[in-house]
């Protein structure tokens, strides 16, 4: 696992950002990681892809 920093996370974030479609891609990033949590939390038959 990496461990950033809160400066590094958020240099990240801005350089998404500030790329093309960059904002549609963090909320699509952020909803898919949402959903796979509740499949792992609430699904018996999910398996990591």
């Amino acid at each position: 696992m990496m461990n950033f920093t809160q400066a590094q996370i958020t240099e990240i974030i801005e350089s998404i950002i500030n790329g093309a479609d960059g904002l549609n891609k963090i909320l699509q990033t952020s909803l898919e990681t949402i959903m796979k949590s509740e499949d792992e939390i609430f699904n018996p038959n999910y398996t990591i892809e």
